[in-house]
């Protein structure tokens, strides 16, 4: 069975492009920062399926990486 919760509908876009952007600013404005979806769904003030949503999409575009501990942070960009 598909876990349908991970679904984005076109409707939701323009909110989860607003909160994309503004999760990346918040890990860009504090270098160092690592959270677990819990701990970024608690601070983000969202849904853990959303944020998981974001926390993926931001992972795909190379924005977040994914700790083999289940944080999330910065990808380092290369010097």
């Amino acid at each position: 069975m598909i876990d349908t919760t991970l679904r984005a509908t076109p409707r939701d876009a323009p909110r989860s492009n607003v909160l994309f952007n503004q999760i990346l600013r918040e890990f860009r404005a504090m270098p160092g920062l690592s959270l677990t979806l819990a701990q970024a769904s608690q601070r983000f003030d969202l849904p853990e399926a959303t944020c998981l949503r974001l926390l993926i999409r931001l992972t795909d575009a190379d924005a977040l990486c994914l700790r083999h501990d289940g944080r999330y942070e910065l990808m380092m960009q290369p010097a």
